[in-house]
C-alpha cells in the first residue's frame, strides 16, 4: 500500500502562551501514524500532549528557536485536540495524518530522521537525503525565529504549509 498524506493540520499561536493547542477538524483514524513538527521562538524544553508521541528530532538554535518532530500511532479513540506546553512564547506547527505507513516494527518503520542544527538563518536548507527503500515520503520542516523572518524555502521542495 502506497503512503498518502490524509490530512495536513496546522495552527500558529502569534501571542506569547505557555500551551500551544492543535484543534483537528476530526480525530484520527486509528492505524495511521500522525507526524508533528512544532517550533516555538525559543531554545527552552517543550512537552508533548502524552507519552504515545514519541520525539523523533530536538533542534535548537542557540536561544532563537526550537524544533522538535515527534509520532504516535493513531489508536481508537484519538481526541479532537493536541497540546504541546513549554514556556510563554509564540508557536507554529504542523501534524500530518498519514495512511499506508507500516506499523507493524518498532519503532515504526521505516521512520529515519535527521536533524541539523544550521545558525539562526532566514534561508533555512535541508541535508542531503538519499532513500534506502523504494516509495519512501520525505517530510521536511523548518523553523524560523520571528526576527529571521519572512524566510525563503529552498525552490526544490513543494511547500504545504508556511506559517509566519
Amino acid at each position: 500500500m502506497a503512503i498518502s498524506i490524509v490530512e495536513v493540520h496546522s495552527d500558529v499561536e502569534g501571542t506569547a502562551s505557555t500551551t500551544f493547542t492543535f484543534n483537528m477538524t476530526q480525530a484520527a483514524v486509528e492505524g495511521n501514524l500522525l507526524v508533528a513538527i512544532i517550533t516555538k521562538d525559543d531554545d527552552n524544553a517543550m512537552t508533548a500532549p502524552d507519552a504515545t508521541w514519541v520525539q523523533i528530532t530536538e533542534d535548537q538554535s542557540g536561544q532563537a528557536t526550537r524544533t522538535n518532530t515527534y509520532y504516535e500511532e493513531a489508536g481508537a479513540s484519538e481526541p479532537t485536540s493536541y497540546a504541546w506546553t513549554g514556556d510563554n512564547e509564540t508557536w507554529c506547527g504542523v501534524i500530518y495524518e498519514l495512511s499506508g505507513v507500516d506499523l507493524t516494527d518498532s519503532p515504526i518503520a521505516p521512520i529515519d530522521a535527521s536533524g541539523d542544527n544550521p545558525l539562526v538563518t532566514a534561508t533555512p536548507t535541508s541535508p542531503t537525503i538519499t532513500t534506502t527503500t523504494a516509495n519512501c515520503l520525505i517530510i521536511a520542516g523548518f523553523g524560523a525565529d520571528t526576527e529571521d523572518t519572512p524566510y525563503s524555502v529552498d525552490a526544490t521542495l513543494t511547500e504545504d504549509e508556511n506559517h509566519v
